[in-house]
């Protein structure tokens, strides 16, 4: 960037930019206003762009164009997680229902801890109440569980399990795996649970 002056005409506050090769023209460049930044784009020359932010965004405009970058929200907040049956969805007396989750760009970061006392759903055990949708073309997330001070019973065989966030929707299942049987879900019980899990997953 150089700044235009000569004994004719001096102007602090003109610049102009060299774009593209070095036998081009200058280009003359006008000073941006407070708040703004410098941006460019293939084909043009570079322009100033105002600095706007809105409902967890920021946004770069300028003339015709525009540049988004969607930062969302990286505090901590708190969803309430749910523990209910696929089959019959049933009633499920809680103790405990923490979650807190984290996010930025399209990445959701989630923590949850369940307690309860009796459940009365059958079928897979459901974990609900996810915070954003699980965005995955290419399958189901596999996240880190822990099954404490439980007397539900393991699939035959089945020695640990993990969380399964399922593809386009906001809940998980409970996976279960053990040596040379094949992976199944966690079934419901009337019974007391402990379960902690995270996730990571894109949104």
């Amino acid at each position: 960037m150089a700044s235009t002056n000569n004994s004719a005409n001096y102007q602090p506050t003109q610049y102009a930019l060299q774009v593209g090769g070095a036998n081009n023209a200058l280009s003359s460049l006008t000073v941006g206003t407070n708040g703004q930044v410098l941006i460019g784009s293939t084909g043009a020359n570079p322009a100033f762009a105002t600095l706007t932010s809105s409902a967890g965004s920021i946004a770069f405009t300028t003339g015709a164009g525009s540049l988004n970058l969607d930062v969302k929200n990286y505090a901590a907040t708190t969803f309430t997680p749910t523990l209910t049956g696929a089959s019959t969805t049933g009633t499920t007396t809680y103790t405990t229902q923490l979650g807190n989750y984290t996010y930025f760009l399209n990445l959701c970061y989630v923590y949850g801890s369940i307690t309860i006392t009796g459940a009365t759903g059958t079928g897979d055990a459901v974990i609900g109440g996810l915070p954003k949708t699980i965005n995955a073309s290419n399958g189901n997330i596999v996240g880190c569980a822990t099954l404490s001070g439980s007397s539900w019973a393991l699939p035959t065989s089945c020695t640990d399990a993990v969380v399964t966030g399922i593809a386009n929707t906001t809940t998980a299942k409970i996976t279960c795996y053990g040596s040379g049987v094949a992976a199944s879900n966690l079934q419901m019980a009337n019974a007391g649970l402990t379960l902690v899990f995270t996730l990571m997953y894109p949104v």
